[in-house]
């Protein structure tokens, strides 16, 4: 999900809890991406992005 909302040729590596960091392949450009799942948790509950950060 996150490589699909920052980057569209994007590479994504977990890098904590929520915590993600999404490469795009094409320029190297990095960014961190936070989410949290306030509502509805689980597999199939919903995420919000509360925070990208550039890297």
């Amino acid at each position: 999900m996150a490589a699909a909302c920052t980057f569209p040729d994007g590479a994504v590596k977990v890098l904590g809890v929520n915590t993600y960091q999404v490469t795009r392949a094409s320029t190297g450009q990095t960014v961190i991406v936070t989410e949290v799942q306030p509502v509805r948790r689980g597999p199939a509950g919903i995420w919000v992005v509360t925070k990208v950060t550039p890297n």
